[in-house]
């Protein structure tokens, strides 16, 4: 799982790369891995602020909605569908990410996938985390993290969150915004990651 995550980072770092050549973004947003929410037990789709855009991926089986003024890009290179939706002035992002791993193949592979996951995490000099936390339900394992981040000296307070598939099935978003907007854009994120409706993962 984490040589997929690192060629997911790479193609991510390239499309800020173009952001930033745009004038999208004001930030060198570097992004580590995201997530998701889970799926077990969600009935109904979310109530959302009038105005957001939909965006389905039938590829890979889910929508998402986002604000009509935030920019979305997509990148579906070496195995990986991405997706980086990014707020006015680059403030704030979410990205998600899915990929298949094909290390992935039972509940024994899931568990130690999460347990190598969290782990990386220690080795980032630029990335605090403050929980953890992960479980798996049926054929599916989930995590979720929260913590911050530094990008170009900036502090940046992010949510992940992941589900890994038996099947080899994963997806990852993550949400940040730099901290000092976090009271204003925390709830957007919120909202953005809470709209992932998935209709397939298995």
């Amino acid at each position: 799982m984490k040589k997929k995550i690192l060629i997911g980072l790479g193609i991510v770092v390239v499309v800020i790369i173009i952001l930033m050549a745009t004038g999208a973004l004001k930030f060198s947003v570097t992004v580590t891995p995201s997530s998701i929410t889970d799926s077990e037990g969600k009935s109904s789709k979310p109530v959302l602020p009038e105005g957001w855009v939909e965006y389905p991926n039938t590829e890979v089986g889910y929508t998402i909605y986002y604000p009509q003024d935030w920019k979305l890009q997509e990148n579906n290179e070496q195995g990986a569908e991405e997706i980086l939706l990014v707020a006015p002035e680059g403030t704030a992002f979410v990205r998600v990410a899915a990929f298949q791993d094909s290390s992935i193949t039972s509940e024994e592979t899931i568990r130690a996938s999460l347990k190598e996951y969290e782990a990386s995490f220690a080795g980032k000099s630029d990335e605090v985390v403050t929980k953890f936390e992960s479980d798996v339900i049926n054929t599916v394992g989930y995590f979720r993290v929260t913590g911050g981040m530094q990008i170009n000296k900036v502090p940046y307070t992010f949510l992940e969150r992941g589900m890994l598939a038996q099947n080899g099935n994963v997806i990852i978003m993550r949400g940040a915004t730099v901290t000092a907007n976090v009271q204003a854009l925390a709830p957007i994120i919120n909202q953005i990651m809470e709209s992932f409706w998935l209709i397939k993962l298995q």
